[in-house]
């Protein structure tokens, strides 16, 4: 179950697995006609629903991923909640997060962050886990990404050369900054065992 499938990229990618019944919902309709509209071997479940309020009964998916979704809520501790309570084994969750390095530094020179388009929540690394084992799940492992972020960049690595360079540049960096990552992906499993974690990468 992809929750906020958008145009069903992910969706599409494993739709290649046989034996893989896979599900797409979507707050917006033109998401889901669009995805609807993809190849005839593209076969997924597709409906028009809130993350908020899944419209599926307790446990109804081995797996749920959740990419990119709770900083667009209103309510965005409820997504994660909703996503424990139809999930039986796994699922993922990511976001952007306030831990990397130019909005701590905007954060301390009391400059206010200002969030991306649709963006109305922004997380740091330990709220987002917080908020996961809230919900009830453990969490197995996190990542972060793209350590690098500044005004512009996100036009820059449109550009074929400059997205080259700075895709090494984080490669570089991930492994001494990456805490920082402008992206957490976050593992988790509905297991009752309370693990301890650790908020280092």
């Amino acid at each position: 179950m992809d929750v906020g499938c958008g145009s069903g990229w992910y969706l599409e990618k494993l739709s290649t697995r046989e034996g893989v019944l896979l599900y797409g919902l979507d707050l917006s309709f033109r998401n889901i006609r669009y995805a609807r509209g993809k190849d005839s071997d593209f076969s997924v479940s597709l409906v028009q629903g809130d993350a908020e309020n899944l419209s599926f009964k307790d446990m109804a998916f081995d797996f749920v991923l959740c990419s990119e979704v709770i900083e667009h809520l209103t309510d965005p501790l409820m997504a994660p909640r909703e996503i424990s309570r139809v999930c039986r084994d796994y699922a993922i969750v990511t976001t952007p997060t306030n831990t990397t390095l130019y909005r701590l530094l905007k954060t301390r020179l009391g400059t206010k962050v200002r969030y991306r388009g649709t963006h109305i929540k922004g997380f740091t690394q330990s709220e987002l886990l917080e908020a996961c084992q809230v919900a009830g799940f453990t969490v197995r492992s996190f990542i972060a990404t793209l350590v690098i972020e500044f005004p512009g960049v996100y036009y820059l690595v449109r550009n074929h050369f400059w997205a080259k360079i700075l895709y090494h540049m984080n490669k570089f960096l991930e492994p001494l900054l990456g805490r920082f990552g402008v992206r957490t992906c976050v593992l988790l499993t509905k297991s009752q065992k309370s693990d301890m974690i650790s908020y280092q990468r």
